[in-house]
């Protein structure tokens, strides 16, 4: 099994020659976001890009960590990414989604909370002052590959 982190960022995912963009992947009209048909794409274009770095190893399985912050709905990203997978050499891969919550690691204490909003102050010293430690990632966690 291959693993790998990549991080997303939607639009500047760069392809190898001969993978389709996101564009160009079948979509079915209907209630799904753009947004998130969008992030789908740059999900299935990364992945296609990890398996040809594999040497054209085929996606079995892949895991998708979205953080708490980034305000993805998790059934149309889920829903998405079967539409975009149709008709692709992904069609049969089984896509995990994992939500990440938002964890903050305070300045002061050094105390590790979860919270539920950016300006929440640390539950062991009420300070303000802390850092996102999780919450805000978007990124493919896991890919599992069958080699040819």
């Amino acid at each position: 099994m291959a693993q790998m982190s990549q991080r997303l960022s939607g639009a500047d995912t760069l392809l190898p020659a001969g993978l389709m963009s996101g564009a160009e992947m079948p979509m079915e009209r209907g209630s799904l976001s753009l947004r998130e048909q969008n992030i789908a794409c740059a999900i299935v274009d990364a992945a296609q890009a990890e398996a040809i770095c594999l040497g054209g190893a085929r996606l079995v399985r892949m895991g998708v960590r979205v953080g708490a912050d980034c305000a993805i709905d998790l059934e149309a990203l889920e829903e998405a990414l079967r539409v975009v997978r149709l008709g692709t050499d992904m069609e049969e891969t089984v896509v995990h989604l994992m939500s990440s919550p938002r964890q903050n690691v305070c300045h002061d204490c050094g105390s590790n909370y979860l919270s539920a909003r950016a300006e929440q102050s640390c539950p062991s010293c009420g300070s303000p002052e802390s850092e996102l430690v999780t919450g805000d990632e978007l990124e493919i966690s896991f890919i599992e590959v069958e080699r040819p």
